[in-house]
């Protein structure tokens, strides 16, 4: 005969880091470094304003004089979430 469990929970592990909007982009950029062998390049710039913060990342192609592009923009206020993506 085999046994029903009447647990319905799953086990809840609470053991994890926050990560922050900026440390998700900034993974991501040193990752775009890595996979191109530094032919392009990921950048993070930030600026605060009342209380908001505005993130860019940037991709860099240093072989061609530095040629940036902005891919995409996160603004957050001073809870971190929501955060809200922008495409350039």
């Amino acid at each position: 005969m085999s046994v029903i469990s009447k647990d319905l929970w799953p086990r809840i592990d609470f053991n994890f880091e926050v990560e922050t909007p900026a440390g998700l982009l900034k993974f991501q950029a040193d990752l775009l470094s890595d996979k191109t062998g530094g032919i392009l390049r990921g950048e993070l710039s930030s600026f605060t304003e009342r209380n908001i913060l505005f993130t860019t990342f940037w991709i860099i192609a240093p072989r061609l004089d530095h040629y940036r592009y902005a891919l995409i923009k996160t603004v957050s206020g001073a809870t971190l979430y929501p955060v809200y993506v922008y495409d350039y």
